[in-house]
This record gives C-alpha cells, sequence and structure tokens, in this order.
C-alpha cells in the first residue's frame, strides 16, 4: 500500500478542475508503476520516498549494505522513469 499517494494533489490553490484530475491521474498511474516494480525495489522505494528513511535506517531495517540500496533505487527509479515516460509522452 501506498498510502494516501492522492494527498499530494490535494490543496492546490488556483488549479482548475481539469488540472487536478491530470494530476491525479499521473499520481495513479505513478503509484500503479511502482506497486509493479519487483518486490526488493518497491520496497527500498516506499522506505526511501514514502517514509522517508534514511539511508542507513533502511539497512539498520532491512540488513542490507547502504550501497546495495542506494544501487536498488538508481535501478527503480530509471525503471519508473522509463514508465512515466512512455505514459506521459506516448
Amino acid at each position: 500500500d501506498l498510502g494516501d499517494i492522492g494527498s499530494i494533489s490535494s490543496g492546490q490553490r488556483g488549479a482548475t478542475p481539469d488540472v487536478l484530475v491530470g494530476r491525479r491521474k499521473i499520481i495513479m498511474k505513478l503509484a500503479q508503476v511502482i506497486e509493479g516494480l519487483p518486490n526488493d525495489s518497491r520496497a527500498t522505494i516506499k522506505m526511501r520516498y514514502i517514509d522517508g528513511l534514511s539511508y542507513g535506517e533502511m539497512s539498520e531495517i532491512t540488513g542490507e549494505p547502504v550501497g546495495t540500496l542506494k544501487s536498488r533505487i538508481h535501478r527503480a527509479r530509471g525503471q519508473i522513469r522509463s514508465e512515466m515516460q512512455k505514459y506521459l509522452f506516448f
């Protein structure tokens, strides 16, 4: 579960309903892409960006070296970027 990722688009003053709907669709697609990642990548992305954990904290939790976690984040971000570019730029 990605938590309330939809709250990112809430509270946007001056945004038109169309803009808000567009943002919501992008956020939902991002959540879908993250959920489609391999388990270890998904968990690492969630710990870092959803839970806001430092690499040190993540290392303590997982027992994995910080370098491994950084590499995993790098690869996962590349996968996310690739999938989102397909969605955003047709």
